[in-house]
This record gives C-alpha cells, structure tokens and sequence, in this order.
C-alpha cells in the first residue's frame, strides 16, 4: 500500500441516485487507498467527517477539504470531489516532488445540464478535482487561503470570483501526470458554477473507458 489517502469533499448537493452510483465507483476505483469522507450529510464512506449543513460556497469547500487533510497522516493526498469520477490508476500514482501539485491528464468534462445535449468534452487544464500532492503542501496553500477570513464557515456567494484559485500557476509549481484512461468531472444543475473551461471542438457522445454517453447516464443517474 502506498503512502496514500483519498480525502473526499462534498456538500451533499447532487441528485442522491447519482451521488450513491458516484460514491460506489469511488469505493471500487480506490481498492485498498483509504479513504476520508467530510460531507454536510452523514456518509457511508471510509472515515466519515459530517460537518452538518454549513451551506455550499468556494469558502466551505475550502474548509472541508483542509478538514480532510488535517485528518490524514499519510505523506501523499489524492483529492476527489462529489462531481469526479476516477479510474483506479489515479490512485496509484506516485508524485516524484513534494513541492508540486499534479493535475491528472486526460480530464474529461461530462454535461448532464438542462438544456444541454449529452456529451463529452476534453479538460485540458486539468482541474483540482484529480489532483495528487504532498498533504502538507495542500495545507499550507489553502490555510494562505483561508487566513484573511480566519479559516472560518461563511456563504459568501456573492465574492466568488474573488476567491484566489487553489491551483493558480502564480502561486503553485503545477505539473500534469498522464493517465491511459481519463477521469470525469460531471457538470450538472445542482453546483455552484454552470460553466467550466473546456474545449469545445473535442465534443464527443464517446469516450474510451466511459463508455456511450447512453450507457453512462443509465450507469451513473438511473
């Protein structure tokens, strides 16, 4: 086993039949990695951290995961959010550097929004939702995130955009590590953001390991 944990975030705020499958491939991608769940709702999921209906902001996402991290004891993280989904060789990868945050590749974006047709879409940039680096680097970014609020709970919906990003280049030594198969963030109706960087020329009803987008959304919303 390696010096591994798999910290979990999540404000419970996905349609609940697609939060159980997504939880269940999780539990079967990470094999043998522990796993460290902080939820707004109580969770069957390794060890489970409920820190109660906080509300849904980039601030409590940010004091959730530094929650997890806190928790862990192990020299590596692998992060994961209630959105992702991941292949079981994101776990096992091992950081060469400790002073570096790596963003799995490829990253692929899957659209279940209304109004938006079924699709796949490339995530070039990667994204901190398949990201593995040194615990203690993590959290040292986010407590340099956190302090001018004080580390503290708070909806502070109307700042986002303010909010410093936790992956920003200016700020971080980023490096991308290459997976055969590609993880999934699942853009859908009940998060934060309606948008995410993508590109839109990869468009696709098709992708290795995922399968049809018709298959996909039988195995992960009905």
């Amino acid at each position: 086993m390696n010096d591994t944990t798999v910290v979990y975030y999540t404000c419970n705020a996905e349609d609940a039949v697609f939060e159980k499958n997504a939880v269940r491939a999780l539990i079967n991608s990470a094999g043998d990695t522990p796993i460290i769940s902080v939820s707004q709702k109580p969770m069957n999921l390794g060890n489970n951290i409920c820190v109660g209906d906080v509300g849904k902001s980039s601030q409590n996402h940010y004091v959730q995961l530094l929650i997890g991290l806190e928790t862990a004891t192990t020299k590596w993280i692998c992060a994961a959010e209630a959105d992702g989904l991941y292949v079981p060789e994101y776990f096992q990868f091992q950081p060469p550097r400790d002073d570096t945050f790596y963003l799995a590749k490829p990253l692929w974006v899957f659209f279940m929004q209304r109004g938006f047709a079924r699709r796949f879409a490339s995530k070039p940039e990667g994204s901190e939702l398949a990201m593995v680096c040194s615990r203690r680097l993590l959290i040292e970014r986010i407590r340099t995130i956190l302090e001018p609020i004080g580390g503290s709970w708070g909806l502070h919906c109307s700042g986002e955009a303010r909010w410093p990003n936790l992956i920003d280049k200016s700020a971080i030594k980023l490096e991308r590590f290459h997976l055969d198969n590609p993880c999934i963030t699942v853009k859908t109706d009940n998060q934060m953001h309606r948008r995410t960087p993508h590109r839109s020329s990869t468009s696709t009803t098709e992708i290795p390991y995922w399968g049809h987008v018709d298959q996909f959304t039988k195995r992960f919303f009905r």
